[in-house]
């Protein structure tokens, strides 16, 4: 499922955290117990400009970061042991689909991805 953002925002719209949760039941299973979960959020290439969300994200590096702790946040709600957790941001530099000309941003690149690693990789 895909794990996408409204502009300029780290919170997880409701079918997004059903999937996370959803996830968290397989994570939880003695078959996935020797693997760690990597979060890496991800957003578009256009610039932070409102001053209130500014002040909770100053660049696009925090946004990708703080989407991605808010996947964690979420992991975490559902038993998922934090041992088991990491997160990273990428911000614009990563993009899945190209951004529309002169800062018009993808939505597909206001995302997170979760990796699903051998533990302790």
């Amino acid at each position: 499922s895909d794990l996408l953002f409204n502009k300029g925002s780290d919170e997880v719209a409701s079918s997004a955290a059903t999937a996370v949760k959803s996830l968290c039941t397989i994570l939880n299973s003695k078959e996935a117990e020797n693997f760690d979960i990597i979060i890496a959020g991800h957003t578009d290439d256009v610039p932070i400009q409102k001053p209130e969300t500014l002040k909770l994200h100053p660049t696009n590096w925090h946004l990708s970061v703080h989407r991605a702790i808010s996947v964690e946040k979420i992991m975490e709600a559902n038993s998922i042991s934090p041992i088991r957790l990491s997160v990273r941001g990428f911000g614009e530099y990563r993009p899945v689909v190209p951004n529309a000309p002169n800062k018009g941003g993808a939505e597909q690149n206001r995302r997170v991805e979760i990796y699903i690693v051998p533990k302790g990789a």
